[in-house]
């Protein structure tokens, strides 16, 4: 965190207006994020890199990795997607492992929100050879211990045993309605079985970062007690670099003056930008003010920590939105193989997918004295039957004259269009091209349930105008009358119903079921009896 400064208004305070003094401090606002390599595998930890970043994004970490020297053979890290990721884009042959000590945070943490207390007080207090410092009578008898489930959580991942000693006393002291741990558990199951075998391959290997946190907070100390101060991302970089020459037990003065004397080259030896600079005022032209170089939340020349942070947040947000499509797509994608499964096991033809790429029609010229038949990919698709006795060697190619077509790829597909659309405009299927939706690729032909509530009156196009994949919000009821507005895609994804009915209590929806239950019942009765019972019977008079 840092703090920061912006333009005050001349209304707020007229005093420090009239001094020049036109800025204020924001407060504590985030300026970024240190982030931290350390080698691990010496007598004593020591640090690979200290770096400021804008954020803990997929990006600002690959920019991290690409500074290091060497490739590694084994990270570990906490349960981080975006580390994770950096990790896979970065060294594709390293080895990824979860550190333990935050498997078991995250874990501790979801059985806290279960309501399973930390510690718990002992049945027989624990005689202790010294007495408890922080206890008020400076008694040595410990009367609070940890809870057994805490002990079995920080035990878990040592293997299948104490694994499967933890699933047992979850069962015991957590509350079967109680789900925060017991799905964390099914969803990261496979995670801990991968890192058990990790660890039988490889032997012994590092397996947490717990042991690492005392000597980070230790080495960051110094800007801690300065935070407020830092703004600018190369002058901080500079006393981390520092920092980390301290940390490897090499903070001679010779290093420190040759990292120093390469920053200051690298800026054209200028420690910050000058005391006074113009900058152009945006409201009056051909005019400038001065500026105080601390002011750097204006920094033209240099990269300052909130710009950091901006561009790691923009970076995130549009990461998302893309993992977000991408996700959408592979769910509808699955939506639909299913719904075609289900085609064809009840023998309904399945329509193409996709849509055919739209052929380059040379220019035809100058139609004059030609006629349809003339064209001969036209004659594929001209539709005899419903044409009837109109001769496609009589229909002027370039005439407004409106015949049917039948398209080549689908019979089903049937329009009606000019001759001069097909000769000059060069159109084509207009339902392979997207312009209109054939009812048997329609909603209503894919989700008949979802087309039973589509609004009869409150919506422009019929249920079976509209494909399953349309953005379009459409109005829809449910049999219980309530209305809501909800995108076409959106419900296929959710499958939900009506707000309204989910709002309702488990009695009613159970009333709601059955009632539904005894209708759908009455409607398979009465298509029986009508499929049992010729027409010109069921409009005589019958006993029942």
């Amino acid at each position: 965190m840092t703090s920061g400064y912006r333009k005050t208004a001349a209304k707020d305070n007229p005093e420090a207006n009239a001094k020049g003094d036109t800025e204020k401090a924001a407060g504590n606002l985030k300026a970024g994020t240190i982030m931290v390599a350390i080698d691990p595998s010496g007598p004593s930890a020591k640090p690979c890199l200290i770096q400021v970043q804008g954020g803990k994004d997929v990006d600002s970490w690959k920019a991290f990795f690409a500074t290091l020297e060497d490739s590694p053979e084994w990270v570990i890290a906490d349960l981080d997607p975006a580390i994770a990721r950096a990790v896979r884009e970065t060294w594709p042959k390293a080895i990824l492992y979860h550190s333990r000590r935050h498997l078991a945070e995250l874990m501790r943490k979801r059985a806290i929100a279960d309501g399973v207390p930390e510690r718990v007080r002992l049945d027989e207090p624990i005689r202790l050879a010294r007495p408890i410092p922080w206890s008020p009578t400076r008694s040595n008898m410990r009367r609070w211990g940890d809870h057994p489930l805490m002990t079995a959580i920080a035990e878990a991942q040592r293997g299948p045993e104490e694994w499967a000693r933890l699933k047992e006393l979850i069962a015991v002291h957590v509350e079967p309605d109680k789900l925060a741990l017991r799905s964390w558990i099914a969803t990261n199951e496979i995670l801990i079985q991968r890192q058990w075998e990790i660890r039988r391959i490889r032997g012994r290997v590092p397996l947490s970062t717990g042991s690492l946190q005392g000597r980070m907070s230790e080495w960051v100390a110094p800007l801690r007690r300065r935070a407020g101060r830092w703004q600018n991302a190369r002058r901080l970089n500079l006393a981390l670099g520092l920092i980390t020459l301290r940390g490897r037990g090499e903070a001679h003065e010779a290093r420190y003056a040759g990292i120093i004397r390469a920053a200051f080259e690298a800026s054209g030896n200028r420690s910050h930008l000058p005391v006074v600079m113009e900058v152009p005022i945006p409201e009056l032209e051909d005019e400038t003010q001065p500026m105080s170089w601390w002011r750097t939340w204006q920094d033209r020349d240099e990269a300052s920590l909130p710009r950091l942070v901006f561009d790691s947040e923009r970076r995130t947000r549009q990461r998302a939105d893309d993992d977000h499509v991408r996700w959408l797509r592979e769910r509808l994608a699955g939506i639909y193989a299913a719904q075609n499964d289900l085609r064809k096991q009840f023998g309904i033809p399945t329509p193409p997918s996709g849509r055919p790429k739209r052929p380059e029609r040379a220019d035809p010229g100058s139609l004059k004295g030609k006629f349809v038949a003339d064209f001969e990919d036209l004659m594929l698709e001209w539709d005899w039957d419903l044409n009837g006795d109109i001769d496609p060697r009589t229909v002027a190619a370039g005439g407004r004259q409106r015949v049917a077509w039948r398209c080549v790829l689908n019979s089903d597909h049937v329009w009606e269009t000019r001759a001069s659309s097909r000769t000059y405009g060069g159109s084509f299927c207009p339902y392979h091209m997207g312009n209109k939706v054939h009812p048997s690729e329609s909603l209503a032909a894919y989700f008949p349930g979802l087309a039973k509530e589509w609004h009869p009156t409150k919506n422009v196009l019929r249920a079976d105008q509209v494909t399953r994949a349309s953005g379009r919000q459409a109005t829809w009821v449910c049999e219980l009358g309530h209305e809501w507005p909800a995108v076409i895609y959106s419900r296929i994804l959710s499958q939900s119903g009506s707000p309204e009915c989910h709002k309702l209590t488990a009695a009613e929806r159970n009333r709601a079921g059955r009632e539904r239950g005894r209708q759908q019942r009455d409607q398979r009765a009465a298509a029986q009896v009508s499929s049992l019972i010729p027409s010109d019977e069921l409009d005589a008079d019958m006993p029942f």
